[in-house]
């Protein structure tokens, strides 16, 4: 994960990568203390933006 990381921030500095990890590992890790209402919430505020983000960094 680290390396992909590590590309996804060289290639679009500006969108915050690292928060996205962190998200996940919460996830992951505090399952049962997930509120899910935040996660659609973030979901519905933020997937549009990741999405784009992702496919300009398609070739």
């Amino acid at each position: 994960m680290t390396q992909l990381l590590d590309v996804l921030e060289e290639e679009k500095p500006d969108y915050p990568w690292r928060m996205v990890k962190d998200f996940r590992n919460f996830i992951v890790h505090e399952y049962f203390g997930v509120d899910a209402k935040i996660v659609w919430d973030l979901t519905k505020l933020e997937l549009d933006t990741l999405l784009q983000c992702i496919q300009t960094l398609k070739p």
